[in-house]
């Protein structure tokens, strides 16, 4: 993984042996899901801000949203605070099938699962 510059093409960064399956981006982080964990990656230097391993591997997207990294991982969604890169929620799979993605608007989470569509509220929205 490593960070250009727009203009003149030069090297900024480079994280050498990083494996990636899918990464977003806010505007100070670059967020990473390597099949084994959930990564935060500094954009001004490449640091990594925080890193969540889990126990299997996942292939399901992620998303920001205000604050919060949402992950599909199989039979569970989970909620990362982005600041600290604490798991503050899991939401298991409601139908006992698998997740299999995950978007957002600008107040709510969409899983899909095997069989349906889930809305649910944004993290940042719970009371």
């Amino acid at each position: 993984m490593f960070a250009l510059d727009a203009e003149t093409g030069d090297m900024i960064w480079e994280r050498p042996g990083f494996s990636t399956y899918q990464m977003i981006t806010n505007e100070n982080r670059i967020y990473v899901n390597t099949q084994g964990s959930l990564q935060a990656i500094e954009k001004s230097n490449g640091e990594i801000a925080w890193r969540v391993i889990f126990e299997s591997s996942g292939t399901a997207n992620i998303v920001y949203l205000k604050g919060y990294v949402y992950h599909v991982r199989d039979k569970e969604l989970v909620v990362v605070e982005d600041s600290t890169g604490e798991v503050v929620h899991r939401e298991p799979v409601p139908d006992g099938t698998f997740f299999w993605h995950v978007a957002a608007s600008s107040d709510k989470i969409f899983a899909q699962t095997s069989n349906q569509l889930i809305a649910y509220q944004a993290w940042h929205l719970r009371d």
